[in-house]
């Protein structure tokens, strides 16, 4: 997305936030606004109840079938997370 693109200037840029926000959650939302993915694909972050140690997941689903569930890696940063989602994309189109 482009400097000027409104929806992402809602977020600062990942480098400039807190330690206290980086977490698993914000990533997957930094990463999901940047993955570059075809019509017919959503991109969903799902994170589990636990508040304490909550899981958080990705997953990157054909609207006509098939899914792929991206787990986050320690250092991942959200233009890694974002090509790893886009891979999945490319993945699930291919099929």
């Amino acid at each position: 997305m482009s400097d000027t693109d409104p929806e992402q200037s809602e977020y600062p840029p990942w480098s400039s936030l807190y330690v206290g926000l980086k977490h698993p959650k914000n990533l997957a939302l930094y990463a999901q606004r940047q993955a570059k993915v075809n019509d017919g694909i959503r991109v969903v972050v799902v994170q589990t109840a636990d508040y304490r140690d909550a899981v958080v997941t990705v997953v990157v689903e054909r609207v006509s079938g098939g899914r792929v569930e991206l787990d986050l890696k320690h250092g991942d940063n959200p233009e890694l997370l974002a090509a790893r989602i886009e891979t999945a994309a490319r993945i699930l189109m291919a099929q």
